[in-house]
């Protein structure tokens, strides 16, 4: 990629100290995810508060705000958007709250064994290796998958972590099962939260396993399947890049996990293109509108997150004036000065 190229998409890398971010188009995700975060805040926070209207409307964002952090994590955990260790951890925690993937869960399952196997026996996230399934043309049936992959991952992280000695098994179930499966209880538990909201919560973590199972069987449900790289998806139509950072270029993805989501495109045509002839070919103005594009839809669905995050100022500044009302007022009918 040429130097004013990479200028243009915000790809320079940022001086360690002047920024926190790694890159400047990084801030894009960066403020999506984080408009995600609190409008998923608000309305668990808000539940009882809200007319019948409005969480009917709630249910929709959670729906968006979830497949948005579910992407977003998954480009965070490959090409961390921060220059800092913690500040990547905590975010990665963040997201972890409503998607339920842990970082070390997220790292061992799809990182170490998925881009590292793909679809070898060893990657056990692969929709062909389950008991009935074969590689490459034979997967397990869907629904099956979709309702045993989470059991699965979670069971095949116990196992790796476990041979990783006790301080990454003790990692992990603080990270997995404490925190992550286990926030809403304790929210819940200290009157944050009320009961429905702790079962939007679950539910949540539920849905996000099965739209990540339903995820990679579309992702890599085959062009031929006889090249194990050309079973990744390569469609770059609007349904196949609208609200997913990298989702349109899967094939290009995973020739190098390691390539930021914004290089994707350029990446697609120089590797993917000339050896896949069923890959979708492209000039370079179409290459900058299918991205632009990407990102345009992402601005529609961050209006929505803007909004909740207004409402969710909003909410806080009313209830901080609001408890300094009622302070005054207890204090004043008690005679104590203010």
């Amino acid at each position: 990629m040429d130097a004013k190229r990479t200028e243009r998409l915000g790809l320079t890398p940022l001086g360690r100290g002047m920024w926190p971010l790694r890159y400047r188009v990084d801030a894009i995700p960066l403020f999506v995810g984080l408009s995600c975060l609190a409008a998923n805040s608000y309305i668990l926070l808000q539940w009882p508060l809200l007319s019948i209207g409005d969480r009917i409307l709630s249910l929709l964002v959670m729906g968006i705000v979830l497949r948005m952090i579910n992407v977003i994590h998954h480009n965070h955990i490959h090409v961390p958007v921060f220059q800092s260790d913690v500040l990547n951890w905590l975010l990665n925690i963040g997201f972890g709250m409503v998607d339920a993937i842990a970082p070390l869960t997220f790292r061992i399952k799809h990182c170490k064994n998925h881009h590292s196997y793909h679809h070898a026996p060893e990657d056990w996230n692969s929709p062909y290796i389950f008991e009935g399934g074969s590689f490459p043309d034979k997967p397990v049936h869907p629904l099956y998958y979709l309702f045993t992959f989470e059991i699965m991952a979670q069971a095949n992280s116990l196992i790796e972590c476990t041979k990783m000695g006790p301080k990454v098994l003790g990692r992990l179930i603080v990270e997995q099962y404490l925190w992550t499966y286990g926030h809403g209880f304790v929210l819940y538990g200290l009157g944050y939260i009320d009961f429905v909201p702790m079962l939007l919560i679950l539910f949540s973590h539920r849905l996000s396993a099965v739209v990540l199972a339903f995820a990679n069987i579309i992702h890599h449900g085959g062009r031929n399947g006889r090249d194990r790289n050309d079973i990744a998806n390569t469609d770059l139509s609007l349904s196949g890049t609208a609200i997913h950072f990298n989702v349109g270029y899967h094939a290009a993805h995973h020739l190098d996990a390691r390539v930021h989501w914004a290089q994707l495109p350029e990446y697609h045509e120089k590797f993917v293109v000339p050896n896949y002839p069923k890959a979708i070919h492209g000039d370079e103005t179409s290459k900058n509108r299918r991205l632009y594009l990407q990102l345009f839809e992402d601005y529609h669905l961050m209006s929505v997150c803007v909004w909740f995050l207004a409402k969710a100022i909003n909410w806080c500044t009313y209830a901080s004036r609001v408890d300094g009302f009622e302070f005054a007022a207890n204090a004043s009918a008690a005679g104590l000065e203010l």
